[in-house]
């Protein structure tokens, strides 16, 4: 994460009241961030489905 990415979600969290240091927050958001890609990755993906139609030209 750049720094202005940093900074925007440190914004976001203040606003709605996280009283966390800029380093203790990127622990946490760095924490949350990898559990939830790892829970996110874990899943089964659904693929999609289509079906063949005849050419109408």
């Amino acid at each position: 994460m750049n720094g202005e990415q940093l900074a925007h979600a440190y914004a976001i969290a203040k606003v709605l009241g996280a009283e966390l240091s800029l380093d203790e927050f990127e622990k946490k958001y760095s924490q949350y961030y990898e559990e939830t890609i790892n829970e996110l990755n874990s899943r089964p993906v659904e693929l999609a489905k289509t079906k063949v139609m005849p050419r109408t030209f």
